[in-house]
């Protein structure tokens, strides 16, 4: 059986060409970013798991879904979008990470893309990709 973790992460873009990240803080750490998304369910498409996941950790509608790549990774297979952001409201966010104080904060962060080299974006293969591919955003 395989065991692999399919994941699927997007760049979301506002309207102002900024990134939408999400800046974790977990107790005893240091901060870090991750892209929007998470694992996708069986039998659901991986733009289908970055449209919920969008939904969940933003409250976010998302247009213009573009596929990236697709990584395959030792420990997962990841696909990246780029995705022009609709609407947010925070306030629609769901989710355990929003119930559980002890799993640290979820903070939404407005980035240019030019930062990205420069803060701790996870998981790393994203930030290797952002490293390896800076055209990727010219895009957008």
């Amino acid at each position: 059986m395989d065991t692999t973790r399919r994941t699927a992460r997007v760049f979301l873009f506002d309207d102002q060409g900024r990134l939408v990240l999400i800046k974790r803080t977990r107790p005893g750490e240091d901060p870090y970013w991750v892209l929007p998304g998470g694992g996708i369910d069986p039998g659901e498409t991986p733009e289908a798991a970055v449209r919920r996941e969008a939904f969940e950790e933003l409250g976010a509608h998302i247009a213009s879904i573009d596929l990236v790549v697709t990584a395959h990774f030792p420990s997962q297979a990841m696909v990246l979008f780029t995705a022009k952001l609709v609407s947010m409201d925070i306030g629609a966010r769901t989710g355990s990470e929003f119930t559980q104080p002890g799993r640290g904060r979820y903070d939404i962060e407005l980035v240019p893309p030019d930062t990205l080299p420069h803060i701790n974006l996870q998981p790393v293969e994203a930030h290797t990709f952002v490293l390896e591919n800076p055209g990727v955003f010219s895009r957008r």
